[in-house]
């Protein structure tokens, strides 16, 4: 059962803008890189579930999000049907996100009172994820569109709540290029948690890159 209610999540990823997505299978890491997100004052962070260790991780950082991040709303990504999603919120998911629209996904979140945050790429998806009661509508894979993609998709239909992920770079520019399109928020990967960062457990780097970012 989820620890933050549907609104605290919305309203959480609304006021800090960013939403951290990040996998490992050593969940040691996981909670360093929560720890510095957390201390950079992102309130919003979702784990992947891109590999078979990614349950049990999951696990393990949900007794430690309750005692050291207790305002942080933990969620699970790339779940693509209901019966994953139903298996992590079970184990405790504030929200769920996914790279495309499931209608059973949808409605067990429905049925758990937690957002549902599905990939769309086509305005007609994005409007269909909206109109079936999605708070928020992924946009993926952003990169592959750009600012002005979200910017002419708001223009007509300024009551979608787009997240962008997918090939998002984070340099001061390219992120305020998207927040002026009119998206509600970015999802921050591996460009910022990088490979070489996490060789050398460089947690400090991360923190404030992410502390940069959300100056931006």
């Amino acid at each position: 059962m989820s620890r933050i209610t549907a609104q605290e999540t919305i309203s959480s990823l609304l006021h800090t803008r960013f939403l951290p997505l990040f996998n490992v299978a050593d969940a040691d890491v996981c909670k360093h890189i929560i720890r510095s997100s957390y201390a950079a004052g992102l309130r919003t962070f979702e784990l992947t579930n891109r590999d078979s260790s990614a349950y049990r991780v999951f696990c393990e950082l949900v007794p430690f999000v309750e005692a050291e991040c207790p305002e942080l709303s933990l969620g699970v990504g790339t779940v693509t049907d209901r019966e994953t999603a139903e298996k992590f919120l079970d184990a405790g998911a504030d929200f769920i996100v996914a790279p495309i629209f499931d209608a059973g996904t949808l409605e067990i979140c429905r049925e758990r009172y937690v957002p549902y945050i599905p990939g769309c790429f086509s305005p007609s998806e994005l409007f269909h994820a909206h109109r079936s009661g999605c708070a928020f509508v992924k946009l993926f894979p952003a990169g592959t569109l750009g600012p002005d993609y979200v910017k002419n998709i708001i223009a007509p239909m300024p009551q979608l709540k787009i997240v962008g992920t997918g090939g998002v770079q984070f340099d001061e520019a390219s992120v305020k290029s998207w927040f002026s399109a009119g998206i509600a928020a970015l999802g921050i990967g591996s460009s910022v948690f990088t490979k070489d960062r996490l060789s050398r457990k460089d947690y400090a780097a991360i923190e404030a890159d992410l502390k940069a970012i959300m100056t931006y």
